[in-house]
C-alpha cells in the first residue's frame, strides 16, 4: 500500500512541479532519508542531494501492521513423538532434544556440554536431594559470557544411563580412531557424537530435526532444534500454573 502511495505522491508532486492544476491537497510531511550502507547499493545515496539529508513524504502514508511474535512450541505428546524419531536416528540426538527442554539450553550451548557436568550424581542423591530437584550447570550464552541454568536431577541421571555409560565409551573410540585416520584435532570436551564416531555439530542436529519432522507428517511446519528452548519456557510456565491454580487465558496477560 506505502509503495503504491508512494508512487502517487511522487506523480503529483511532478504535476505541481511542471504546474498542473488538480484540486488535491497533500500534507507533506519531512523524513529522514535512508542511508544505504552496503556497497553494493552505497551509489543510491548520490541519487538525489546528499545535502538535503530529508525528504518529503505524503501524511497520507498507512502505518504499518504491529509485528506479533509467536514462539514455536510443542505439547508434551508431540514432543513424545519427537524424541521416538529422533531416537530411531540417533540415540544422540534425542538425549540433545531432551536436555533443551529440560533446560532451555540454545542448541550451541547443549552441543557444548562436558562429561564432568554429569558426574556426581549419586554424591547429590545421598546428600538428600530428589530426582527432581535441580543443580547449577555451568555454560557460555549467546554473547559469550559465562552463565548458569538449572538442570534436574532426573536429566543427569537418564543421559549418564542412556549415553554416558554405555555408548559413549565405544563413540569416543570410535571417534580417536576417526581423527586419528582424517589427521583431525582430537576435541576432548565433547560428549556428543554418532554411532559412527562423528563429532555431533549444529548442522547434523539441524538435519535430524528435519528428518524426525518430516517423519511426523510435518513437512511446511518443520520443528527445529530451538523450538525446545521455547518448549521449555512453555512448559515451565504451564506447570507454575498449575501448581499455583492461576488459570492461563487472555485476561492474565491484558
Amino acid at each position: 500500500m506505502n509503495a503504491k502511495l508512494s508512487y502517487w505522491f511522487k506523480f503529483y508532486m511532478y504535476m505541481k512541479k511542471v504546474g498542473e492544476f488538480h484540486e488535491l491537497k497533500i500534507s507533506i510531511i519531512k523524513v529522514r532519508k535512508k542511508n544505504y550502507s552496503s556497497r553494493l547499493l552505497a551509489h543510491l545515496n548520490y541519487r538525489e542531494n546528499q545535502d538535503n539529508k530529508f525528504i518529503d513524504v505524503w501524511l497520507l502514508k498507512v502505518k504499518p501492521s504491529p509485528i506479533q511474535f509467536s514462539y514455536h512450541a510443542i505439547s508434551k505428546l508431540e514432543y513424545i513423538h519427537l524424541e521416538e524419531r529422533l531416537k530411531s536416528i540417533d540415540i544422540v540426538y534425542a538425549l540433545i532434544a531432551y536436555l533443551m527442554v529440560e533446560t532451555g539450553l540454545r542448541a550451541a550451548a547443549a552441543l557444548e556440554v562436558k562429561e564432568v557436568d554429569f558426574k556426581n550424581l549419586f554424591k547429590y542423591l545421598n546428600s538428600g536431594e530428589k530426582k527432581d530437584d535441580v543443580i547449577k550447570l555451568e555454560y557460555i550464552s549467546k554473547g559469550g559470557n559465562l552463565d548458569f541454568c538449572d538442570i534436574p536431577l532426573r536429566a543427569i541421571e537418564r543421559i549418564q544411563k542412556e549415553y554416558l555409560s554405555r555408548e559413549f565409551v565405544k563413540r569416543t573410540k570410535l571417534y580417536t580412531d576417526r581423527c586419528f585416520r582424517l589427521g583431525k584435532k582430537y576435541n576432548e570436551k565433547n560428549i556428543w557424537f554418532t554411532d559412527r564416531g562423528k563429532e555431533v555439530n549444529y548442522i547434523d542436529l539441524r538435519v535430524a530435526f528435519k528428518k524426525a519432522s518430516e517423519e511426523m507428517g510435518r513437512y511446511k511446519n518443520k520443528i527445529t532444534a530451538h523450538w525446545m528452548r521455547h518448549t521449555f519456557a512453555t512448559w515451565t510456565l504451564i506447570d507454575y500454573s498449575d501448581k499455583n491454580k492461576i488459570p492461563l487465558n487472555r485476561q492474565v496477560f491484558l
